[in-house]
């Protein structure tokens, strides 16, 4: 089954495989080549001895594919690992040190540009391709990381040290794909796939794990998990994301986030995208989400205090992020001045709350004016205009509820109402008098709200752009 049969200079031969489709993870031979590099040329076959000899701010170069039964410690060392675009993997997962990198210390390592595998199946090991203990750093910049293994995660920051993972994809065959385990981690451009777990259901078979009070940051990228099981006495595993009941926090961003729930998942299974157990904080900010079932679950593990808190202020969702799959959903809080929307195309938004002070409207060439500012029964304090988006805001200082008589009224083409395509009216206001848009022909979109009593005569006249216009049934 391999692609590709190479031999290397001792006249043994190794076999190589496309790790794109992991699966042929298997078909490798261990050789005793030398295959790291050192800036002043000098070469070796382990880890060890060019972590031994090579300088801070120099850089590790592998040289051609590798394999090793097991990778000691990278202590104190501030250096760059370039995986030269070969492919390094670890055979034996017994240990801690079965990693193809343990970086700790006071360690800045930066690894790049190559492959990682942590070979074998649900029986054999628990541990990954990185991790950093003690105050290390680490940055993973355009690398692949691959676990075969059935426990533990892949790649894991522990109490007082930051991985940030930039463009790399990281697949995990059974175990985790990241946990912050009291250190922080902060994905941009990742892609995360967890391909499950068997019937026994490893807790930490998910693609983001947050534990003992670390911290995930999901600045964008993709992030995956599979129905594992349709046991129904299975225990979780669907799990996109989970912070776990010795707490932490999970920030989100943007990405997107997929997984579908086991058809007969357990009730106290994982039945939404991402799980909030005790002592658990998820702020979500931006990003789409998509299941089957629940967005979030609210899960208190143990019955302790605090609660898990969950708090959204943006994002695109399959179903109501209010609504829990697990236990309360009034643990779910909506940010202040927004609100959930549910769209023609049947998915959930979150909407910004327009202020009763505040007109929004959009304009083609310059910022609205009013053209008869004492029309209006309060008075501007800023008028912010983005002429990139045409987006722009008149913000009073008090809530609006009068728009009188020729208040934006068109004079000219140079009048400022006449560049004005859609207005949003605060939901305050009770009158708009006569003319008080009249002309405004680049208008196409107004938003009129229910507080609305009275429209007075020819309030729209000339508005050739206003194809439709609906009048609340508040208006008398």
């Amino acid at each position: 089954n391999a692609d590709i049969i190479k031999a290397i200079p001792d006249g043994t031969s190794r076999v190589i495989v496309d790790l794109t489709d992991p699966v042929e993870q298997d078909c490798w031979l261990e050789y005793d080549e030398d295959y790291l590099q050192l800036p002043d040329g000098s070469t070796y076959n382990s880890l060890t001895g060019a972590y031994n000899n090579v300088e801070d701010g120099e850089t590790i170069t592998v040289i051609r594919d590798a394999s090793t039964p097991a990778v000691l410690p990278a202590n104190n060392k501030n250096i760059t690992i370039d995986l030269g675009g070969f492919t390094f993997k670890v055979t034996e997962g017994s240990s801690t040190n079965s990693r193809n990198f343990l970086i700790n210390g006071t360690s800045v390592v930066t690894i790049k540009n190559g492959t990682m595998v942590a070979k074998g199946d649900i029986n054999s090991g628990t541990y990954g391709t990185v991790r950093t203990e003690d105050s290390a750093e680490v940055t993973l910049n355009d690398v692949k990381a691959y676990s075969y293994r059935g426990y533990g995660l892949n790649v894991k920051a522990c109490t007082g040290t930051k991985i940030t993972i930039n463009d790399s994809e990281i697949y995990a065959q059974y175990s985790g794909g990241v946990e912050a385990a009291g250190g922080e981690i902060e994905l941009n451009n990742v892609k995360i796939v967890q391909n499950g777990v068997d019937s026994s259901g490893a807790w930490c078979s998910v693609a983001i794990g947050v534990n003992g009070g670390g911290k995930v940051t999901v600045n964008s990228g993709e992030y995956s998990a599979a129905a594992i099981s349709t046991d129904s006495n299975a225990a979780q595993g669907t799990w996109v994301a989970y912070v776990m009941s010795s707490g932490g926090t999970l920030d989100i961003k943007g990405g997107t986030f997929n997984g579908t729930v086991a058809e007969t998942a357990a009730a106290a299974n994982a039945c939404g995208l991402i799980c909030a157990d005790t002592k658990a904080v998820v702020n979500i900010y931006e990003g789409t989400f998509t299941s089957n079932g629940a967005i979030l679950d609210m899960r208190n593990n143990t019955g302790a205090t605090p609660n898990p808190v969950a708090t959204l202020y943006g994002g695109n969702f399959s179903a109501d992020p209010r609504v829990s799959g697990l236990y309360s959903s009034n643990l779910i809080s909506v940010a202040e001045g927004m609100e959930v929307k549910k769209g023609e195309d049947g998915r959930w938004t979150l909407v910004k709350v327009q202020p009763n002070n505040e007109i929004w409207y959009t304009s083609d060439e310059m910022k609205l004016e009013p053209t008869t500012p004492a029309a209006l029964n309060a008075n501007i304090v800023s008028n912010v205009w983005d002429s990139t988006t045409g987006k722009g805001v008149i913000t009073f200082d008090a809530p609006l509820t009068t728009i009188g008589n020729e208040a934006f009224k068109r004079i000219t083409n140079n009048t400022p109402s006449n560049w004005m395509t859609s207005i949003s009216l605060p939901n305050s206001l009770e009158t708009i008098g006569e003319y008080a848009f009249y002309q405004c022909f680049s208008l196409t979109s107004i938003t009129i709200p229910d507080s609305v009593t009275k429209i007075r005569d020819y309030a729209f006249y000339g508005c050739t752009g206003l194809t439709e216009v609906t009048i609340p049934n508040s208006v008398t």
